[in-house]
């Protein structure tokens, strides 16, 4: 009988977090759907991680394991990438390793597709944890998302994707960072995406140098470089809408202001449009009235 269930392959990326990873995995043996498998990539973990696994296994044998190692970081990017292509599943979905499934995320997501057999990826509401717990929360639901800034908000934890619909979009694998930005867009560009209202798992909102994508925010340069490298990438796709496009700019020009590159940020803004200038200059001011406030 459970044959006739699609089996669902869980990516999830890890490096040097075993308790969070542990917490994580028992999010994904807890799920009400009956047909489950993980494939956890290691992207050169310096702890070993093999009692987290053999654990796992122990207390939940109904889900199958798949464990990948890389000899060095390669980054979130590449982690997902790779975990796409050993997924054995139909639908395949994604997880941080320091958040968590609430209990029917995969049984919820999978009836909608199974429902919307014109629907390519499935987005669900995420509960966002810091200091307490908020809904993310959009204008529309059960509606194609097309709206770039309803785009930008998607959280990675909240998927279900058709494993057909990741020859069309998936995760770049020289992004390091921002790839989950990359993968929203092209998804939502080139395939057939809906969000629910459903909650379907927790965000666990805080930064840490153990992320597999962090780069530290002092690091000026490297978080430009990586912005940059997704914001080329991204424009060579010819899939960027005006909004889509706009939208980026914006985002660049906010990261000027907030590492107070000031006259690369305004000429840049110069170029494009009056409002940019504008925006930009409102970015600056912001970003110094913060440093203020911090620095008393």
């Amino acid at each position: 009988m459970n044959d006739l269930v699609p089996l669902i392959s869980v990516i999830i990326p890890t490096k040097d977090r075993a308790q969070d990873l542990a917490r994580a995995l028992a999010s994904v043996g807890a799920q009400t759907y009956a047909r489950v498998e993980v494939v956890v990539i290691d992207d050169g973990s310096s702890t070993d991680l093999s009692t987290v696994f053999g654990d796992f296994a122990a207390q939940y044998p109904r889900v199958v394991l798949s464990v990948h190692r890389n000899p060095e970081p390669r980054g979130g990017g590449y982690c997902r990438r790779l975990g796409t292509e050993m997924a054995s599943g139909e639908l395949v979905c994604f997880l941080d390793d320091d958040d968590l499934y609430l209990p029917d995320k995969l049984a919820v997501l999978a009836a909608y597709l199974a429902e919307h057999p014109q629907v390519d990826a499935v987005f669900g509401r995420v509960v966002i944890r810091e200091r307490g717990d908020t809904l993310l929360d959009y204008a529309q639901y059960r509606r194609r998302l097309t709206h770039t800034l309803s785009i930008a908000r998607l959280q990675t934890n909240g998927s279900l994707v058709r494993r057909q619909a990741l020859q069309q979009a998936n995760f770049h694998p020289d992004l390091r960072k921002f790839q989950d930005t990359q993968f929203h867009i092209e998804l939502c560009r080139r395939a057939t995406v809906h969000l629910i209202e459903a909650p379907v798992a927790i965000w666990h909102r805080n930064y840490s140098p153990s992320q597999v994508s962090h780069v530290g925010s002092s690091n000026g340069a490297a978080v430009l470089a990586h912005f940059d490298a997704l914001r080329g990438y991204l424009l060579s796709t010819g899939v960027l809408t005006r909004a889509d496009r706009y939208f980026l700019l914006k985002q660049r020009l906010k990261y000027l202001a907030k590492l107070a590159a000031y006259r690369d940020g305004l000429s840049r803004a110069a170029r494009h449009s009056p409002p940019a200038l504008v925006l930009f200059n409102l970015y600056w001011v912001y970003y110094q009235l913060n440093a203020l406030r911090q620095a008393r």
